[in-house]
């Protein structure tokens, strides 16, 4: 219900095949990766940064690479069944974390001093997977994964602040996108936008928009209420 991989080396990883259908499972998965080059799409995503970032899938995403990835051996993968959160609080916890619903091209890019921090975490919940487990070592494993999930959102907190730039231009083509559906008559013909269309319009995620939304404390125009 739990696998763990670690690399170290300092190589590169071809794709082992000419490209893979699309894969989708009941797990979660939590990955550091650098992609030197290459596809690899998740949803409807295509991932192309090449800083690495910690990427989180959740349950029944779909993800699906092409045969001209390359990442960077050095990494790390941790995947595990919902299931093995039942009956701990993490198992609902997890479900509001937003980075899970966001997509790729919207993943955790870490500072070397977040990448050594998150190494740490990792590298615990490795030996407690590797050692002969115990009673206590499935409750260990769920607490260094909390800590992780909890690390991560403080640095996407981080990542929000100071990605001002990239943050302002989505707010920008957000006010567009309001102003040009006012003036077209669309509110009168179809109504008031959900946060799905404009999502859509503007090629996010629709719990990012709404995260960025709200850090940016977006106050929506006159007469005008928009759930974000």
């Amino acid at each position: 219900m739990l696998s763990v991989f670690n690399s170290k080396g300092d190589g590169y990883f071809p794709c082992p095949r000419e490209s893979s259908p699309p894969i989708t499972n009941d797990c979660y998965s939590i990955s550091f990766k650098k992609y030197v080059e290459g596809n690899l799409n998740y949803g409807r995503t295509k991932y192309d940064f090449t800083n690495g970032a910690l990427i989180f899938i959740s349950p029944r995403q779909v993800l699906q690479w092409d045969n001209s990835v390359v990442f960077e051996q050095k990494g790390f993968s941790i995947t595990f069944h919902e299931d093995f959160l039942k009956g701990n609080e993490l198992a609902q916890r997890i479900k509001k974390y937003g980075f899970f619903s966001y997509s790729v091209n919207e993943a955790l890019h870490l500072s070397p001093k977040e990448e050594k921090q998150i190494e740490s975490i990792v590298e615990n919940i490795e030996i407690e997977y590797q050692n002969n487990q115990d009673e206590f070592s499935k409750d260990i494993i769920i607490s260094q994964l909390d800590a992780l999930l909890k690390y991560a959102n403080h640095f996407y907190e981080r990542q929000f602040l100071n990605r001002k730039e990239l943050s302002n231009n989505l707010l920008e083509q957000f006010n567009h996108y309001l102003d040009s559906y006012f003036e077209s008559g669309k509110l009168q013909e179809n109504g008031i936008p959900n946060i799905e269309q404009m999502a859509d319009e503007l090629s996010v995620s629709q719990r990012y928009l709404s995260d960025s939304l709200k850090k940016k404390q977006v106050k929506p125009q006159p007469n005008i209420y928009i759930c974000i």
